[in-house]
């Protein structure tokens, strides 16, 4: 009795891999303070500090794998913003100014942190040369409405003032008195605009490696 030696055709299911994922190496979760923060080696790589922390050379993990750092958590979210984006901070309020106490302190933890380039933005103050103030001094006539950009601020400082008014002739007139003096309300408006230059808070692209 011959048998039948034809085999069934064998159907390959096709293979899933699962989607490529960055090394967990990468990943570094900082608790700052009470706060914690999640971020990657690379982002880090500008601060000395931070640097050296997650280094072989010292054994500061804590038991769920994260560093602690002793630091204002308030005071680092901006730095983490500059390390990721090169973005300098600039603390500054419409009504009062400057925040210079802000940046006092962030100075002292750059330098704490090691970031060179930060802390020199910050000593040399160029936080200034971000925002501008133009200030334009116009006369209001006859308190006749006028329009104004929706990021500047106007002042009116209101002022009685006498005007001489010119008459049509008229045979009534006396002694050829063709005009008088009037009081109508004038005033000037101080218009003042805050500029601020984007580009002087971006720091510039490194052309070395």
């Amino acid at each position: 009795m011959e048998q039948d030696t034809t085999s069934s055709p064998v159907t390959s299911r096709p293979t899933f891999l699962p989607p490529a994922t960055e090394p967990s190496s990468r990943k570094v979760i900082l608790q700052v303070g009470e706060q914690r923060f999640t971020t990657t080696r690379e982002t880090l790589r500008e601060s000395t500090f931070l640097t050296s922390l997650l280094s072989n050379q010292w054994n500061s993990t804590q038991e769920d794998g994260s560093y602690f750092v002793d630091a204002d958590p308030a005071l680092f979210a901006p730095i983490l913003q500059y390390l990721r984006r090169g973005i300098y901070p600039v603390f500054y309020d419409r009504a009062r100014g400057h925040d210079y106490a802000r940046y006092a302190a962030l100075l002292e933890e750059a330098r704490f942190f090691g970031i060179r380039d930060l802390q020199a933005w910050l000593q040399e103050r160029k936080y200034l040369d971000v925002v501008r103030v133009e200030m334009v001094l116009k006369e209001l006539v006859d308190l006749k409405p006028r329009q104004a950009a929706g990021d500047a601020e106007c002042e009116f400082y209101p002022a009685w003032v006498e005007k001489v008014v010119y008459k049509v002739p008229d045979a009534t007139l006396a002694h050829g008195i063709n005009h008088e003096q009037v009081r109508v309300l004038d005033g000037m408006v101080v218009e003042k605009r805050v500029v601020f230059d984007m580009e002087k808070c971006v720091r510039a692209p490194r052309t070395g490696p």
